[in-house]
């Protein structure tokens, strides 16, 4: 499953679509949007990972986390938007 994590660098949300992710950087200050990432992860949703998820420790048997990055991420614009960080169009 695809979920995006939002971070800024203290606390972590979840959202379940860019619209979502991008409607949690606009509730931030305009001041310390910028500093806000958005990371697309992959949930891996095997019995195993979501044993992990329910156990609360994250971490499968064979020591992998349940959540791959999926290497496209964004950050927060001034304005609320997001701005691809790999430099790609269209992703905003």
């Amino acid at each position: 499953m695809k979920f995006y994590r939002v971070s800024n660098g203290d606390n972590i949300d979840y959202a379940a679509t860019l619209s979502g992710a991008k409607d949690i950087v606009k509730t931030a200050d305009p001041t310390f949007r910028k500093l806000i990432t958005v990371d697309e992860v992959e949930m891996a949703t095997d019995k195993d990972s979501l044993l992990a998820l329910l156990n609360d420790n994250g971490t499968r048997p064979d020591g992998t986390g349940i959540f791959l990055d999926s290497g496209r991420s964004w950050t927060g614009t001034a304005r609320g938007g997001l701005a691809s960080a790999s430099g790609e169009a269209g992703d905003d």
